[in-house]
């Protein structure tokens, strides 16, 4: 029989741990980001010793699970030298793939229905920290007024995000007008089970797509099948997706979003390290983008 009484004991210690993680996976991502470049640059160098030792380095990184590896840096590093607390060691050994994981794992074991019914309530209430509205109401003007001016054209509007399918798609009809099945996003893996009247779809923690980059195109072409006229995006993970709107046949047209307006809403760029804008922006003239800046271009920001 399950134990509830000791569920609700120990699930405040789950809640801190849970939070823990995510604060972890997004202190991570810029560490990642620097150790991986210096590696890059060291491989590059003469001597075979140096580079056998960065191949042995990244080996382990690759194909070890991410449990074996936070054991490796916390139990087996004091040996030689590297004590890291156990926070330091959490954080050393997570990325951005590492927050993608611990955020579906958390989905894990639901129900699509299931889902739905805890996202609508949240996203009715919770608000947006920074800016002091319900993040459904952080949708730009200029972006409804577009989406206004595509529909009376009788285009048809998909949204190709990196976060969760699910999650977007439980507020993209009623914010955006977009149906929920011209939504392509972040997804994990289903697990399909037939019951007594019931056919049911389960969440796994395995990740499916991380649509992201290169693989927004891809899935682009692999949900859509056809190459976008017109594709807004307003990070380095949107640039991909840009030029392949950018470079197909006939008129095109690739938009880039700059967030410069610190006042209104936020001004980051080069220094957001989970979703950085600089590749992007600093090429935008090489590769025919068209920079629209929110600070200069926009009369309105929020409805």
């Amino acid at each position: 029989m399950f134990d509830w009484q000791w569920t609700f004991a120990i699930l405040p210690r789950l809640i801190v741990a849970a939070g823990n993680s995510l604060l972890a996976a997004f202190t991570a991502f810029p560490i990642a980001l620097v150790l991986g470049l210096v590696l890059a640059i060291a491989q590059r160098t003469r001597f075979r010793s140096v580079k056998q030792l960065i191949r042995e380095v990244v080996d382990f990184v690759r194909t070890t699970p991410l449990l074996l590896q936070i054991y490796f840096v916390f139990y087996v590093g004091p040996r030689y030298g590297l004590v890291l607390s156990p926070w330091v060691a959490g954080i050393a050994t997570l990325g951005k793939r590492g927050l993608t994981d611990v955020f579906f794992a958390t989905h894990a074991g639901m129900s699509e229905e299931e889902f739905e019914h805890i996202a609508g309530p949240w996203l009715e209430r919770a608000r947006h920290p920074g800016l002091g509205r319900r993040f459904v109401e952080c949708a730009y003007q200029p972006q409804l007024e577009l989406l206004q001016l595509l529909h009376q054209h009788d285009f048809r509007v998909f949204i190709v995000t990196g976060g969760g399918i699910d999650l977007v798609r439980s507020f993209a009809e009623s914010t955006y007008g977009v149906a929920r099945e011209r939504v392509i996003g972040s997804s994990v893996k289903m697990h399909f089970e037939l019951r007594p009247g019931r056919a049911i779809l389960w969440k796994s923690n395995a990740l499916n797509s991380f649509d992201d980059r290169e693989a927004k195109p891809e899935n682009i072409s692999l949900h859509i099948g056809r190459r976008p006229l017109l594709a807004f995006g307003n990070s380095d993970g949107d640039l991909a997706m840009m030029l392949y709107t950018r470079y197909g046949r006939g008129p095109r047209l690739a938009l880039l979003l700059h967030h410069d307006d610190a006042e209104r809403e936020f001004a980051y760029d080069r220094n957001f390290h989970l979703s950085p804008l600089v590749d992007a922006l600093d090429r935008a003239d090489e590769l025919g983008v068209t920079v629209v800046s929110m600070k200069h271009d926009w009369k309105t920001v929020f409805p």
